[in-house]
């Protein structure tokens, strides 16, 4: 982690990772981040405030049109797409997809380590990803539990007006960009474990532009466009998103820069 003014009130309560940059938020994300969660005993509710949860995004879903469903993709991916989902894509706009994956058997991720209980929110007014290669489900390692997550590996991201909130404790820590600031995360291969993903696709490259631009990801439904690039190595896709709102159950390697760098804590 490198910043340019780190500031926190009140102090976090984690314990760095050992791997984490030695900064005043090395100790609030280094728990979350990279698996070490001893201090993070799940609590019988540990679920963020309403006022801090991610916001409901707007159903796209028009009706089914009376078009066939599409044939069943031929050859599932070794260790990722080991079963076939309950139904094939449903019909959102009439010409694209989202795939049902709720039933795919998802394998065991164990090289990130162990994860806090609880997932952390990420938001950016833009958010891009370099060199992007979907995992597919995988199931890791919490605190609370084993726990179902999409999978993203990336070279290199960026993100504009990047703020975060963080459950650290009986704290929700906080950790703000400066206005108009751009935050990147490069170094080691990054790899983000995804609860939910929901932005604005503004470019994509290493596929055709899908016909609806908004999407919303989830371990139980993703677009059918991302859902057959799982186990495709090769292919890495450049992907832009407005408004990007992310929970993470974690995340692996990089470091990460956020130019004028503001955190505070606030309590539950």
């Amino acid at each position: 982690m490198a910043d340019e003014e780190t500031s926190l009130d009140p102090a976090p309560t984690a314990s760095p990772s050992a791997t984490a940059a030695t900064t005043g938020l090395a100790d609030v994300l280094g728990s979350l981040l990279h698996g070490d969660t001893e201090q993070q005993s799940p609590a019988p509710d540990t679920s963020p405030s309403s006022s801090l949860a991610a916001p409901t995004p707007t159903p796209t879903t028009a009706e089914p049109s009376d078009a066939p469903p599409a044939a069943p993709h031929a050859s599932p991916t070794p260790g990722h797409r080991t079963t076939e989902p309950s139904s094939r894509p449903a019909s959102t706009t009439g010409t694209s997809r989202t795939c049902d994956i709720s039933d795919v058997k998802a394998p065991e991720d164990t090289s990130a380590g162990r994860f806090a209980a609880e997932s952390w929110n990420m938001k950016g007014s833009r958010l891009e990803l370099r060199d992007l290669v979907f995992g597919g489900v995988v199931i890791v390692d919490t605190a609370a539990g084993p726990k179902r997550v999409l999978k993203f590996s990336a070279a290199a991201v960026t993100i504009r007006d990047l703020q975060m909130a963080v459950p650290v404790g009986p704290q929700i820590q906080y950790i703000d960009g400066a206005p108009g600031s751009t935050s990147t995360l490069r170094g080691d291969r990054i790899t983000m474990y995804v609860e939910s993903l929901t932005g604005t696709l503004s470019g994509v490259e290493g596929v055709p532009l899908p016909p609806v631009l908004r999407l919303h990801l989830t371990p139980d439904t993703v677009p059918e466009w991302l859902y057959d690039t799982v186990g495709k190595l090769d292919l890495k896709l450049q992907l832009g998103l407005d408004d990007a709102d992310i929970d993470q159950a974690g995340q692996t390697g990089g470091e990460l820069v956020i130019p004028g760098i503001h955190g505070y804590g606030t309590p539950r």
